[in-house]
């Protein structure tokens, strides 16, 4: 660079530097401060962060999971909106446990049945909670920014009932779809009793870490969220394999 360039960049530097607002301190003699490596600490509990969960609780008939358990759980995992699957509570209802408001869904069948846990903080954002079929609750919440947020709680037959039956569930899920406006923020949790496997080069619905050979349930998963434009969240996560799945005996 010829020398009257440089010296035109500098005098332009020093310029920009002159118009900003600059503080300095003489630097101080101080001794030694022995130090030691800060305390690992949880991160700060954000007001505007939302913590949404799933639990097949089969079950909330017995008094102890309503009023301990479960409550225990949503403390331990500061859980703000929990969807709770086989609740096997046929009636509406609307029960405090603890901080919590537990709201459970009406069910033709007392083996069905779904609900949600609402932390205290939501309770006022709450619009409207309704339930599609014994397997399928939502929860409609008007937030303040955010707008229209809707909680879906949902379990699919398992893969050894008749084909019909999850043709009907999937059915019914896709119409509750179809009567959200594109516009809204809309969250599905439950149990599908599904497997995605690995993704396959065109899907954008499925993360790195999914796992198992897709089945039944699985590929109708795939569908649904394709059709949508959902993301199965649970797929993102690197986990040990023993927790990627859940299995119990029926």
């Amino acid at each position: 660079m010829p020398f009257a360039r440089f010296r035109q960049a500098l005098s332009g530097a020093c310029e920009s530097l002159a118009s900003l607002p600059l503080w300095s301190r003489a630097p101080q003699r101080h001794p030694p401060v022995k130090t030691h490596p800060p305390r690992r600490t949880n991160p700060p509990d954000r007001t505007n962060r939302l913590r949404i969960g799933t639990f097949n609780v089969q079950s909330l008939g017995s008094l102890f999971k309503q009023l301990d358990t479960l409550p225990q759980d949503l403390r331990r995992y500061r859980i703000d909106i929990l969807g709770l699957q086989e609740t096997k509570l046929y009636d509406l209802g609307r029960f405090d446990i603890d901080d919590y408001t537990l709201l459970t869904l009406p069910a033709q069948e007392k083996r069905h049945g779904v609900g949600f846990a609402v932390s205290p903080r939501l309770i006022p954002y709450l619009h409207r909670v309704w339930a599609h079929s014994d397997r399928i609750g939502v929860l409609e919440m008007r937030l303040p920014q955010t707008g229209h947020v809707n909680i879906v709680t949902a379990y699919a037959p398992h893969s050894g009932r008749p084909l019909t039956e999850v043709d009907i569930f999937h059915a019914d899920l896709r119409a509750v779809m179809d009567r959200f406006s594109r516009r809204d923020i809309t969250f599905i949790t439950g149990d599908f009793n599904a497997k995605l496997e690995r993704r396959v080069q065109g899907e954008t619905f499925l993360g790195r870490h999914a796992r198992g050979a897709r089945n039944r349930n699985g590929h109708a998963l795939a569908d649904f969220c394709d059709t949508y434009h959902l993301f199965a969240t649970n797929t993102d996560f690197q986990k040990r394999a023993k927790n990627k799945t859940t299995w119990s005996q029926r």
